[in-house]
């Protein structure tokens, strides 16, 4: 096994996700390699999320909370966007060399950053990276398609120097492939496989 050195964050952005958090939240706990800090944003829920979400902050000092005000709709790409944004500008770890936008309705396993953080190690050109997404359907797992270049914004692993050169989320629809269309190829790769891991989505979105 690759021993870590590097601090990686987590940003989520989550709107109405009660039914679903629990289980996000528990498998970042069961990590092998947790991270430095993890903003978890309530963005406007109606739901009993934003109390999940400070139960679990009382209780980890690495876990903080953002709450942003009910915009009484969800806005879509831009919405998520600047909740992202919010949690990042909440960050109080600056030496952090990777960033991580997740879902707030996902599970994996205990080492699935731990793969990951493995992967950048092992590709220094590797600038945007993460694991497939998967569903249940009818008992079975299933991977939702993606194209090993592009990587699925539910969970969404950024090297530093490479964030640094994008500039950031754009708050606008479709921003996670816009962002992936500005990585300078010349620099940076981007990847996503099944070899890496697997995030399961606790619900199918069509």
């Amino acid at each position: 096994m690759i021993q870590h050195s590097e601090k990686y964050v987590v940003i989520s952005p989550v709107r109405d996700e009660e039914a679903y958090l629990r289980f996000t939240i528990e498998s970042m706990l069961a990590q092998t390699i947790r991270p430095a800090e993890w903003i978890i944003v309530n963005d406007g829920s109606t739901d009993g999320t934003a109390a999940i979400i400070d139960e679990y902050a009382a209780q980890h000092s690495w876990i903080r909370a953002v709450h942003r005000g009910n915009r009484g709709f969800r806005k879509a790409g831009g919405g998520v966007v600047e909740a992202f944004n919010d949690g990042y500008r909440a960050l109080n770890t600056d030496d952090w060399q990777f960033v991580v936008k997740l879902d707030g309705d996902l599970t994996f396993e205990p080492d699935y950053f731990e793969k990951c953080l493995n992967n950048f190690h092992r590709d220094a050109r590797l600038g945007i990276g993460g694991g497939v997404i998967c569903y249940i359907e009818n008992g079975t797992k299933r991977i939702e398609f993606c194209p090993e270049f592009h990587v699925r914004g539910a969970t969404k692993i950024y090297r530093r120097e490479c964030w640094d050169a994008i500039g950031g989320f754009w708050p606008a629809p479709g921003w996670d492939r816009s962002r992936i269309a500005s990585v300078p190829s010349a620099s940076w790769r981007r990847s996503t496989a099944a070899a890496w891991t697997s995030a399961t989505r606790r619900r199918r979105r069509r």
